[in-house]
């Protein structure tokens, strides 16, 4: 096993995994980048069921670690109704893999492609989506109408109060049956979790979510490892210096990255993640099969792309926060200022 290809895997797993600790996103996608780049420079050898066997095994050790510290947010309901689809269409989706298997730029780079031009659509129709809901939104009223009457403010939606509908339920069994098939056809199950959130966003408890995803993200590797050791895949004997390099960088990423999920609470900081995800997946997938003269500067401009979205988000983060401290600071010295008994 070559050491600069378990070097270059346990950092692809520290930035992987804190990207899935703070947005419940990524893993794969970056995973997938990180492949490619190492298949680029000659140390891997690019086939999608490589890349798959060796994600699972980092996936299923940061997952278990991720459901020990979210133990007390996770909701029984919601991890029956993600599970269940999400781990029954896996199954479907990778026996289809290993039917249609070939390397990266062979024979399943037309399954890429196919993948990709359906991320595009759903990036294209969330755009859609969210510009309609703003023309939508009723504009937001003052405290001080023209009757001059103080208006009372609306009490703020209750996270899942209408999440356990009938709608909702048939929403959630076709977006995680949508992920199962196409995570293992391609490894990549986030886009449709990610539309998914997407959509649901404002009714859904963020804590709840991140603690029953790690739940699936368990069990849907657990799933993925059960079907490779079947079919005799698995070599660990052969493997482990890689596996253990991308367990180790995935745990320590996801330790840093629950540090930073508190950014992403808000709705309108996960739609962003959903859309910065999804075009960088689509562009990654349209890429395959092109060549090296297309994918390397495709490859590293995503790369580029997504550290840029995730600077972006922390010098937001660190702005809002210095902000804040600005006004308190100026609120208690005006308070400081003021006559006593005024």
């Amino acid at each position: 096993m070559d050491p600069l290809l378990c070097l270059g895997m346990g950092l692809t797993s520290i930035f992987s995994e804190g990207l899935y600790a703070a947005t419940t996103f990524g893993p794969a996608i970056t995973f997938n980048i990180g492949w490619q780049i190492c298949y680029m420079l000659g140390l891997s050898d690019g086939r999608l069921t490589e890349v798959a066997l060796n994600m699972a095994y980092a996936e299923v050790c940061s997952g278990a670690l991720q459901v020990v510290l979210l133990r007390r947010s996770i909701s029984l309901p919601l991890v029956v109704a993600i599970v269940i689809p999400g781990c029954g269409f896996l199954v479907l989706g990778q026996l289809l893999m290993f039917h249609i298997e070939g390397g990266f730029t062979e024979g399943s780079a037309w399954l890429k492609r196919s993948l990709g031009g359906v991320l595009l659509l759903m990036f294209a129709q969330r755009i859609v989506a969210l510009a309609l809901a703003a023309r939508r939104r009723p504009p937001k009223l003052t405290d001080l109408q023209g009757s001059g009457r103080l208006e009372p403010q609306l009490p703020p939606p209750v996270p899942m109060a209408r999440f356990f509908t009938w709608r909702v339920q048939l929403s959630t069994f076709w977006w995680f049956g949508l992920s199962g098939v196409v995570g293992g056809l391609t490894s990549v199950q986030g886009p449709p979790i990610m539309m998914w959130v997407s959509i649901h966003a404002a009714d859904l408890n963020f804590d709840a979510w991140r603690g029953s995803n790690a739940v699936l993200r368990v069990a849907i590797n657990v799933t993925r490892l059960s079907i490779f050791a079947v079919r005799g895949r698995v070599h660990i004997d052969e493997t482990y210096p890689l596996a253990l390099s991308m367990i180790g960088g995935g745990c320590v990423g996801l330790l840093v990255g629950n540090r930073a999920a508190f950014l992403f609470r808000d709705t309108a900081t996960l739609q962003a993640a959903t859309l910065v995800f999804l075009l960088c997946g689509a562009v990654l997938m349209e890429a395959a099969g092109f060549g090296d003269a297309v994918q390397e500067p495709v490859t590293f401009a995503v790369a580029g792309c997504a550290a840029l979205a995730a600077l972006l988000a922390l010098l937001r983060c660190a702005w809002r926060r210095a902000s804040r401290r600005i006004v308190r600071h100026y609120n208690a010295r005006c308070e400081a200022l003021l006559p006593v008994g005024s």
